[in-house]
């Protein structure tokens, strides 16, 4: 940026970087303004900012920036993505599985991909599904988070507290959230919080 003060994509990483290590809303909000103001059609940029809204719990928002995404590339699996959290948050878990399975399809194997389908499964009441998507989970950190959920919601809670002690093992350290996750939908508040 000293280099290039208005190179949009270096300003939106500025927008990133605020929203995801410093939990600076504001800020990140700023930057993504700053930026769409310069590439108004940067899908990378509209992508984090419709992520940025559902953040904020602005869903209606990010429920627009994500379509207006998929309208103008169909085939940018990541707009399906954000389409999926902002739904799913806004208490639509059919649309939010839908988007889900879209998602998943145009981009198989990757980070993330069954895990999310797993949980708009779970949320739409189909555990035993969820469950066999969760377990083709490429990345571990999500694999595990998926498994416990959903081992739970089976009842099968000796494996839930397995893949639960497993990500707290290996990755506490890098996302205390994921473990939060887990302990928020197994109904256990107070771990929940600590972990937060």
């Amino acid at each position: 940026l000293s280099i290039e003060p208005d190179y949009a994509p270096a300003i939106a990483q500025l927008g990133r970087i605020a929203m995801w290590y410093e939990g600076d809303f504001r800020t990140a909000a700023r930057e993504f303004e700053r930026a769409l103001a310069i590439a108004p059609d940067d899908s990378d940029i509209l992508y984090n900012a419709a992520r940025l809204m559902v953040a904020m719990g602005r869903f209606e928002s990010a429920q627009e920036l994500g379509k207006y995404l998929v309208q103008r590339d169909p085939l940018n699996s990541f707009s399906y993505y954000a389409l999926a959290l902002a739904y799913h948050y806004a208490g639509r878990p059919e649309e939010a599985l839908s988007f889900a399975q879209t998602f998943r399809e145009l981009a198989p194997g990757s980070a993330q991909g069954d895990e999310i389908l797993g949980e708009m499964l779970l949320v739409n009441g189909a555990a035993r599904e969820s469950l066999a998507e969760m377990k083709q989970e490429q990345s571990e950190i999500f694999r595990l988070l998926g498994l416990s959920m959903a081992y739970h919601a089976l009842g099968q809670e000796s494996e839930s507290n397995a893949a639960l002690v497993d990500l707290k093992v290996k990755y506490a350290g890098v996302s205390p959230a994921s473990v939060a996750t887990v302990h928020a939908y197994r109904g256990e508040a107070d771990a929940a919080f600590e972990w937060l």
